[in-house]
């Protein structure tokens, strides 16, 4: 932990210096600068920042990972992986340059120094778009392109939650709004037109419709309220 004013408008440049055991690596946001043999079983890793960050998109994963290096252009994708699912995270993970293609088409180029994804146990699914390293579970590895809207919503926070950050935490459904269009942006250029459509209708519609019918309407802003 550290000490921060954990509010989303406030950002700083995170660089950290994290000591694990030798056969281990460590995945941050960033560039890695510097991995150093302390001579003793452990290695000092060394990552820095080049980009302003809120405190909530920072991340420190560390295991027994493999590297799975990919390119777009001359911006790095460095992506961890446990070597059993390295096979299936290298099939799932072959579209990221093609999305990176496709989100800076649609918004402008990509706006940080890297991107890449770290795996991470988890008994459930999730993702989290940390700045230039989302988190991914593992879970979400399957070889055959499952959650390739999960890869792709969680890039696009990229440009919108990580460079455009809300202001407040009541704003963040913002930031959840336009990864959400951009699921349908990538299924486009991805499968196609009609596919987008089906996407749209079968996998956002009728998920918040179904929602609705079952608790009500959900108000989309948090109200300030005094506790």
């Amino acid at each position: 932990w550290w000490p921060a004013y954990d509010h989303p408008w406030d950002k700083a440049i995170i660089n950290y210096s994290i000591t694990v055991r030798e056969d281990w690596l460590v995945a941050c946001n960033g560039l890695r600068i510097s991995i150093e043999d302390n001579g003793d079983g452990t290695r000092t890793h060394n990552w820095e920042g080049e980009n302003p960050m809120a405190t909530y998109l920072s991340c420190i994963h560390a295991a027994g990972y493999e590297e799975l290096n990919q390119s777009y252009g001359d911006l790095p994708i460095q992506n961890f992986v446990m070597p059993s699912q390295y096979e299936n995270a290298s099939e799932d993970f072959s579209n990221l340059p093609f999305m990176i293609e496709v989100y800076s088409q649609a918004y402008g180029p990509y706006p940080f120094e890297k991107y890449g994804n770290a795996v991470v146990p988890m008994v459930t699914f999730g993702a989290m778009e940390h700045q230039t390293m989302t988190t991914l579970g593992n879970t979400m590895i399957t070889g055959n392109h499952t959650y390739e809207m999960t890869i792709a919503h969680e890039l696009s926070h990229h440009w919108f939650g990580d460079c455009l950050t809300p202001l407040t935490w009541a704003d963040v459904w913002l930031s959840e709004g336009f990864a959400v269009y951009s699921e349908a942006v990538y299924m486009e250029a991805w499968q196609g037109y009609s596919q987008m459509l089906e996407y749209v209708q079968n996998d956002i519609q009728n998920y918040y419709k179904n929602w609705a019918a079952s608790n009500g309407p959900h108000t989309v802003y948090d109200p300030e309220y005094n506790s």
